[in-house]
């Protein structure tokens, strides 16, 4: 018979205090953080509770997600959520309102590794200090495995115009398993971006589309609908790797490296395809090194990264 694993949900409550000062006496209020209204640029409660409410209700109601939690419950890791802004944000706290919220959707099941040192010797002191009855202890072993890893970045454009300063919080919300989703434009993405191991010819021998067909046949990720993504995407997917932090004189901000340290895998700093031509001999190539997209000759080989879904341009 199995035995029950050690679990722990964690809530997350959150209140504004207001304090106001007279001569000799201050009271204190409580309130709703989400009903604080926004008195500066800076990052405040309410914005935290808006944001993790709609990356949540996003993520759950896009299409491929409540197909893929219609008949089962999967297991989901929930990454601490990476603050690429200038401004000081409590990402702890955004990461637990995220995690609070899906499990009160009844959508996911959960494994927290923020507890797992606690797990650990709560279970060394089940199986070893002899005050647990051995019955009833807990083994090592038991945890289910994550099948899905949960991350998301936070990203600030800030524009001012005379006495005026707009931020604008960009946030982006990817869901990793052999695939990666774009909340934005709906595409989903191959988590690895060099899925043939070498760059690949646009016809003849080791062409895009024998590699693309062979994917669709194979079902690759539960999808046979896989293909060479256009011009508008690859390029959406470059302003979005600028978008956290790019610098031309730093070689850790270009593209390619963005697109590594948000999760995707093995993304070459070199030319990928598109299926947008230009000319009869040319198509719009997407340099991840550089981040620029140019017409370029069809008869060299170049690197693909399969997409799916979304819109096409």
């Amino acid at each position: 018979m199995k035995k029950p694993m050690i679990r722990g949900i964690l809530l997350t409550l959150s209140a504004a205090a207001l304090t106001l000062a007279g001569c000799a006496t201050s009271n204190v209020q409580y309130g709703d953080a989400g009903s604080a209204k926004p008195i500066t640029t800076e990052f405040g409660s309410s914005d935290l509770q808006q944001i993790a409410e709609s990356m949540v209700d996003s993520l759950i109601t896009f299409p491929p997600v409540v197909e893929l939690t219609t008949q089962r419950r999967p297991v989901i890791s929930v990454d601490k959520v990476k603050n690429k802004t200038m401004q000081h944000i409590d990402t702890e706290s955004v990461t637990d309102s995220i995690r609070t919220k899906l499990i009160r959707s009844g959508k996911f099941r959960f494994i927290d590794r923020t507890t797992d040192e606690a797990a650990v010797d709560e279970i060394k002191i089940q199986q070893e200090s002899g005050l647990v009855d051995k019955k009833t202890a807990v083994n090592f072993g038991q945890q289910i495995g994550a099948e899905f890893l949960l991350t998301a970045n936070f990203a600030e454009i800030r524009q001012k115009a005379g006495g005026v300063t707009d931020v604008y919080y960009h946030k982006s919300f990817v869901f990793l398993d052999q695939t990666a989703v774009d909340q934005t434009t709906g595409l989903i993405w191959a988590k690895h971006a060099n899925l043939p191991g070498k760059q690949l010819n646009w016809r003849g021998d080791d062409n895009v589309y024998a590699f693309v067909e062979k994917l669709n046949k194979e079902n690759y990720a539960g999808y046979a609908d896989w293909r060479v993504p256009t011009r508008d995407e690859m390029e959406e997917l470059i302003a979005h790797a600028k978008s956290l932090g790019y610098d031309p004189a730093k070689f850790d901000t270009w593209p390619y490296q963005k697109l590594r340290q948000m999760g995707f895998q093995d993304v070459r700093d070199y030319d990928y395809w598109t299926s947008t031509r230009k000319s009869a001999e040319e198509l719009w190539v997407a340099d991840l090194a550089g981040g620029q997209v140019a017409p370029k000759s069809d008869t060299k080989p170049y690197y693909l990264w399969p997409v799916r879904g979304g819109r096409r341009h």
